[in-house]
């Protein structure tokens, strides 16, 4: 299918070094081209299009794909890395909280969500006049709006207070360019989202789909809503996007699926082009006998969150029906569709636990109809509509209490994965760790899990103890990571990278506490 959101193998190249000016060392050190620059280049309607996809291609980059699906899951309790993560990425360092202002992806994730900020800063300031049809071109700042305001949300859900500006500073300003304080870059975030909530298309058609939506502005700020615990705008965030009528839920194993891209559940995803090895997500975390790298190990601490079937209730209830001799036995169907665990047969393939440190591989980006060895394309998903449930209950139980309401999303989300109803009569707070646990295995290792440990001020809990894994052969608990570190009073934020605070002048850029 043709789609404007998917030329990313020369002509992107071509859009990011000539419609964007080019980047040195720093993230937004100017090198002046007197031939061709973003104020004179945008012309026609294809130059504009060029231009936001030149934006949205960020989202498709290498450390974008890993920052979401491999660092978010590595740097908490549910995965541990193997082998090629560690040594290529620096991604361990986080994870056991031995990192420092200089590491790799404290440094890079910086730099990465600063560059879409300056290409989206860019094209807006370049495109007031283009002499093209005006509800477009209002139509393709707003996504470029969107995208500026997401980069500003995960800098903020980060580092906390960052160098916020709307106009791209001169290299000279940005030397004198100290952090803003949280309250007032998501003030600007959430500005900027309600009013695109609106503003921006329920749906597209043709080479368009794939676009960002009304839904997905109403969905990411349902998100930042509920981590400012501002419970009530959450909870109408989320409701803006359930009555809207655009989103379902779809059948557990048909959502990753090549065939099923752009399925109903999905509000907002990276969009890739149909070529071997476009998208290596599915690269980094499948197991090598489905054609992947193993890069994600599942920890027993979420296979042991995934409950019993029949009775709905955790293993460790001695009413649940769990068999320690027969461990994956009757559990939640979504741990089969995340997880192989010893003795899991996928695809004709039976996995016995070897060759991963904790005996468990992660198989969630898994697709049949793709032939093994051949690399992925799958898009990846950034926001799907069961997230938006989990918000809602989650902003309305912290709000309300227990509600029909909070019942009536949780048990929607449990139908489909073929789960019993919660219990009537659940007070506020047994509700608030039902909904947890059920974020957690439906949302398993695809990185929410980062940011909700953060929002539930419970890393310091989770993170440090022993990551345990699984010895296939004799089914008892074995110690992979005892190195884990989490530090409540600085790693609920991540340093300033050094090459930020070299940038500035002395004084000008200062250190989180702690580091």
């Amino acid at each position: 299918m043709e789609n404007i959101l998917r030329i990313r193998i020369f002509v992107l190249a071509i859009v990011t070094m000539i419609l964007i000016s080019s980047c040195g060392e720093d993230f937004l050190e100017v090198t002046k081209d007197d031939t061709v620059n973003a104020d004179t280049f945008y012309k026609t309607e294809d130059d504009v299009k060029l231009g936001v996809a030149g934006v949205y291609e960020l989202l498709t980059d290498g450390p974008s794909q890993r920052y979401h699906v491999i660092g978010k899951s590595l740097w908490t309790d549910d995965i541990w890395r193997g082998g090629f993560v560690g040594p290529n990425f620096d991604y361990e360092p986080v994870a056991i909280g031995t990192h420092s202002p200089s590491t790799k992806p404290i440094e890079d994730m910086w730099a990465y969500f600063y560059t879409m900020i300056r290409r989206a800063n860019d094209f807006l300031a370049s495109t007031n006049n283009v002499d093209i049809d005006a509800v477009l071109l209002n139509r393709y700042r707003n996504e470029v709006r969107f995208l500026r305001a997401y980069a500003f949300q995960e800098l903020v859900f980060l580092y906390g207070e960052v160098p916020f500006f709307t106009e791209t500073p001169s290299s000279l300003e940005l030397k004198s360019i100290g952090r803003t304080s949280e309250a007032t870059v998501i003030e600007f975030v959430v500005s900027e989202l309600n009013e695109l909530s609106d503003e921006l298309p329920a749906s597209y058609t043709g080479e368009d789909v794939g676009r960002i939506t009304k839904g997905a502005a109403a969905a990411l700020l349902s998100r930042v809503l509920l981590s400012e615990e501002n419970y009530s705008a959450s909870v109408a965030a989320a409701q803006k996007v359930i009555d809207g009528g655009e989103y379902a839920l779809q059948p557990l194993g048909d959502i990753f699926l090549l065939g099923n891209e752009n399925n109903s559940e999905v509000i907002w995803d990276a969009q890739y082009l149909d070529l071997t090895y476009t998208n290596f997500i599915a690269n980094y975390t499948l197991p090598g006998q489905l054609g992947g790298w193993g890069g994600t190990l599942p920890s027993q601490s979420l296979v042991d969150a995934f409950e019993m079937q029949a009775t709905g209730l955790s293993i460790t209830d001695p009413s649940s029906g769990y068999d320690a001799n027969d461990p994956y036995s009757g559990r939640d169907p979504r741990l089969a569709q995340a997880i192989a665990y010893p003795g899991a047969v996928v695809d004709g393939v039976t996995f016995d636990g070897t060759g991963s440190a904790t005996g468990y591989w992660s198989v969630k980006y898994y697709d049949p109809e793709i032939q093994r060895g051949y690399g992925f394309s799958q898009n990846y998903i950034l926001i799907r509509y069961a997230e938006v449930l989990l918000n809602f209950a989650e902003a309305t139980n912290e709000q309300s209490g227990p509600t029909s309401d909070v019942y009536d999303a949780i048990n929607e989300i449990r139908s489909r994965a073929g789960m019993p109803d919660l219990p009537s009569g659940l007070d506020q707070s047994e509700m608030r760790d039902r909904i947890h646990n059920e974020r957690r295995v439906e949302l398993a290792l695809e990185g929410d899990r980062f940011y909700s440990i953060r929002r539930w001020r419970i890393a310091e809990t989770v993170v440090p103890q022993d990551l345990l894994g699984v010895d296939p052969g004799t089914l008892q608990s074995v110690v992979v990571s005892t190195q884990r570190v989490f530090d409540a009073n600085k790693d609920y934020l991540w340093p300033v990278p050094q090459s930020q605070i070299d940038l500035t002048e002395p004084g000008v850029t200062t250190q989180n506490e702690g580091w």
